[in-house]
């Protein structure tokens, strides 16, 4: 999901919100903002 933009210095930053959602309960079990979308910020919040 696509957030809004940071101020980082003079320009700025996309951020994405990176969640995982239980199937069955609908339960978010954890949700954290980053700059990037890929496998390593994945690998972060596990």
């Amino acid at each position: 999901m696509y957030r809004p933009y940071l101020k980082v210095g003079r320009g700025k930053r996309q951020t994405y919100l990176i969640a995982f959602i239980d199937d069955a309960s609908r339960l978010i079990t954890h949700a954290q903002f980053f700059y990037e979308q890929n496998y390593t910020t994945e690998r972060q919040v596990l």
